[in-house]
């Protein structure tokens, strides 16, 4: 049995022009750090509309039968079938991806439609035929954050490589809502190897890395020299 020896490239390093002080990005930690920021900021949004607005709210999980089934058009696909369906009675989604204990990428929505707006179940109406799917009553649009912070299953190195953690819209809010959203969730994308924000700055590329020790040891190292 061959051994798979490929790993996902984690670990950036960077050197300030201004200053040379190097930097080194964890790229896992950014992605993670910039979909909580942004699922908080979509829930934020949504939370403000349901304040003045009559709505319901629904959590939609989709899982695949075989591991192997996932291709990443999936969940785009099935969007846009639930978009046709809903038209515009949906208000607004975000969903965010996780990894199953057997390797599987499944995925939790949480939906925003007018109140009385029935959502068909994604496997039985065909619009999901990939695997089972579930719908329930979602009482706060954070809840979809509790899926953010599970580390066990954000590990990014076992998750494909073109899979999205996450997606996040406020379609049927209203521009304010729409322009409140965009702002609370605009962030620079550059961070640390925490995951913190560093101030912005032209940066010049040193190299990448797998493991945080060849980044740190061999290729800041050498470039600093």
């Amino acid at each position: 049995m061959g051994v798979d020896t490929w790993q996902r490239t984690r670990y950036v390093g960077l050197v300030c022009v201004e200053t040379g002080v190097p930097l080194v990005v964890d790229t896992f930690q950014k992605r993670l750090w910039l979909m909580r920021h942004r699922i908080t900021a979509w829930a934020d949004a949504v939370a403000l509309y349901r304040e003045a607005h009559s709505t319901r709210m629904v959590m939609v999980l989709l899982t695949y039968a075989k591991v192997e089934d996932y291709k990443p058009g999936h969940i785009n696909y099935y969007l846009k079938l639930l978009k046709q369906s809903l038209r515009e009675h949906l208000l607004a989604f975000a969903w965010v991806a996780e990894l199953q204990e057997r390797g599987a990428v499944h995925y939790h929505l949480v939906l925003l439609v007018d109140k009385g707006t029935k959502i068909p179940l994604p496997d039985k109406s065909g619009m999901w035929s990939h695997g089972l799917s579930g719908i329930h009553t979602a009482r706060t649009p954070f809840y979809l954050l509790k899926y953010t912070g599970k580390e066990r299953q954000k590990d990014l190195g076992r998750y494909p490589k073109s899979c999205r953690l996450y997606a996040a819209s406020v379609r049927g809010l209203g521009e304010h809502l729409g322009l409140v959203f965009r702002h609370n969730a605009d962030l620079p994308r550059l961070g640390n190897a925490e995951g913190e924000r560093v101030r912005s700055g032209e940066f010049q590329y040193l190299g990448s890395s797998v493991t945080a020790d060849y980044m740190t040891d061999v290729v800041l190292a050498s470039a600093m020299r």
